[in-house]
């Protein structure tokens, strides 16, 4: 029975990271083109998404080679959850950005 837990909680999980991408595509334009000053900055939010996958990726095997799997995971969902509050901060008040 434990099996099939953990195989409906891996089947949920690839569901919603599947998702993230086409929800942040479509979110990262809408939030872009109201926050960016200039129309050339409004892909800005993707690209900046995409170097830092891939800039993160040495620090995450680093991670977890060093801490473990399950801690390096706990970690990157902090900070996710950090990277999160600090974009509902910055759509919530866009003119306080600048200002920090």
């Amino acid at each position: 029975m434990k099996s099939y837990i953990n195989l409906l909680s891996l089947f949920c999980g690839q569901a919603l990271s599947g998702s993230v991408i086409s929800l942040l595509t479509l979110t990262s334009t809408l939030v872009g083109k109201v926050l960016a000053p200039k129309d050339f900055l409004v892909s800005l939010p993707i690209t900046m998404t995409v170097l830092g996958s891939a800039i993160t990726v040495y620090f995450a095997s680093f991670l977890m080679a060093k801490y473990g799997r399950r801690t390096a995971f706990i970690v990157s969902g902090f900070i996710g959850i950090v990277g999160a509050l600090l974009a509902v901060y910055a759509v919530c008040f866009p003119s306080n950005i600048g200002h920090i």
